[in-house]
């Protein structure tokens, strides 16, 4: 199947960090002193004390901006090279310390008078831009009349600092923004150089809005919506199947992640998931059902879910947090359940282990540690893409299949409930079967959930069906509830099955006694994968059999 040369992208953006969104602040800054943190000397702190003497602008404000769009780093130059040319991986490129697009670029030299080319390489240049391009958006947000910019004014021209043109990203980063500057900032770089501000005690009550939450083992976290562009991704999978999950990381910032997907980009990149790295926020931009064009490999794109980490793979001591390490682990345990997907590093994969197609038939399977190092060029999609690290470098892939693996335990052991009512299970690890022969009903008390099914015994093989999952073999008890009646078998039998159809042992129970509450039927050692209890017809004739629900634990 013919794709554009773009679908074959490896994901690369360039982007910014926030969370959530707050209400304005409107006191105006200039009722509060400027109370700072001791400076430290170097390169960057100088850059900056200049850049906010020269145009008027809070040093603080321009220090948070820049943590927050790259913790102090510039823009990476890896997604300008010539290999994301040849896939068409080309987007908005953002540059230096500030990450200003090139529209900021040439609006910034023009307010400096410096050359382009100082505002994209050298530190100074780039921050005394976007000093000077803040300085313009709060003189036309503040508007006449009125002597100094309020933190509503910071508010707005930050946001037009960023250069999003999703409203939600724009909003995210504001929030993160001013909660960033309400609680004040003290880190050092990886090169060895502190920068920090004081918390502005105007903005105390502005808080970062952290959505990650406890979930049990299995079940998908709490996450947010953002969708991508509809050129970005295809609907449906083309064929393909859920069998692998890909890690990469953003090359940027979560918000900035959040913009690049949602728009109609030239490479057509996305992805199903982006990770925060501060608090492990989620954001889901395509359906699982859909294949984001994100591998550099159509056939891995059509057969992988991607997740996205924020932050850069050269500095990953800043960027890979453990929130995010188990957000990410809590998601892919789901993830995992849901398609039986064995958790190991040849099924949930780094960017890196992904065979280029051009070089390697589409399909070869990915790449391990050893045959990336020995032949670099074959591996990383069509565009040679290392994230989360060259071999996985950087990325702790021991702690974190380790956190998954936990997951998955974890829910495996906790209860599953297979109820009549289809709507009522979890798909990855429950599902009801049954013929048309068996009627619904809801009319004796008694039943769990919202009802039952019930047949006639008699002589033929046409049973109730409770499926379930166990990732693992595991040795389970099996409970069974009804509702009694005078009509009930005093034979029912439950037949357990495991994943290979092998018969286990047979349980009968007498439904017209104990109705309205779990009984037990036995243990038994199932094997991975989907295992059933058979609720039989084949008994005594001249009764029914209740199906009401299975409890395995």
């Amino acid at each position: 199947m013919f794709r554009p040369w773009s679908r074959w992208s490896g994901v690369v953006v360039g982007c910014l960090v926030a969370t959530g969104c707050g209400d304005a602040v409107t006191s105006e800054v200039r009722e509060e002193a400027p109370a700072q943190a001791p400076r430290a000397p170097g390169a960057r702190n100088e850059a900056f004390r200049q850049a906010s003497a020269r145009y008027g602008v809070r040093e603080d404000v321009l220090l948070a901006h820049a943590y927050l769009m790259g913790r102090f780093e510039a823009s990476s130059t890896e997604e300008h090279d010539a290999a994301e040319a040849r896939d068409g991986h080309l987007h908005a490129p953002r540059f230096g310390v500030m990450h200003l697009t090139a529209e900021q670029v040439a609006a910034g030299a023009r307010a400096t008078g410096l050359a382009e080319a100082q505002v994209r390489e050298e530190l100074e240049a780039n921050v005394l831009a976007a000093a000077a391009l803040l300085r313009a958006s709060l003189d036309e947000a503040v508007g006449p009349g009125q002597a100094a910019p309020g933190w509503e004014h910071y508010r707005t021209a930050g946001v037009k600092l960023t250069g999003f043109q999703e409203p939600r990203a724009a909003e995210g980063h504001a929030q993160e923004l001013m909660a960033l500057l309400g609680r004040g900032l003290d880190v050092t770089t990886p090169d060895g150089e502190r920068l920090s501000f004081s918390a502005v005690q105007a903005l105390a009550h502005e808080v970062d809005t952290v959505q990650q939450a406890a979930t049990a083992p299995g079940q998908y976290p709490p996450m947010s919506w953002v969708a991508a562009h509809p050129n970005n991704y295809i609907s449906g999978r083309s064929g393909g199947t859920v069998k692998y999950v890909l890690v990469h990381v953003t090359e940027g910032g979560y918000w900035g992640t959040l913009d690049w997907f949602s728009q109609a980009n030239p490479s057509q990149a996305s992805t199903q998931y982006v990770i925060q790295s501060s608090t492990g926020n989620i954001t889901q931009m395509v359906s699982e059902a859909n294949a984001a064009w994100h591998a550099g490999n159509e056939y891995y794109s059509l057969n992988s879910i991607g997740i996205e980490h924020e932050g850069y793979r050269a500095h990953p001591e800043t960027w890979y947090t453990d929130a995010m390490y188990r957000s990410s682990a809590s998601l892919v345990c789901a993830i995992a359940k849901k398609y039986g997907i064995p958790v190991d590093q040849q099924h949930i994969i780094g960017h890196y282990q992904v065979p280029d197609p051009y070089l390697l038939a589409a399909s070869t399977a990915p790449g391990t540690n050893a045959q990336v190092q020995a032949a670099p060029s074959n591996w990383g999609g069509a565009s040679n893409h290392y994230d989360p690290g060259f071999a996985g470098s950087g990325w702790n892939w021991s702690y974190y299949l380790g956190l998954i693996r936990d997951c998955v335990n974890a829910a495996s052991l906790s209860p599953i409930i297979i109820d009549s009512n289809a709507g009522n299970n979890d798909p990855a690890r429950a599902r009801i079967e049954v013929s048309a022969n068996w009627t619904s009903a809801s009319s004796t008390a008694g039943y769990y959930g919202t009802g039952y099914y019930y047949a006639s015994t008699a002589p033929v093989s046409d049973g109730a069906n409770f499926w379930f999952y166990l990732p693992t073999a595991a040795t389970r008890t099996v409970d069974a509830w009804w509702t009694t009646g005078t009509n009930r078998s005093t034979t029912a039998n439950f037949v357990a099955f495991d994943a290979a159809g092998t018969r286990l042992g047979t349980a009968y129970a007498n439904q017209q006694l104990n109705g309205g509450k779990w009984n037990t039927l036995g243990t038994y050692n199932f094997s991975a994968g989907w295992n059933k209890v058979v609720l039989s017809r084949w008994t005594t004739e001249g009764y029914t059999v209740i199906a009401d629900a299975v409890r395995v634990r």
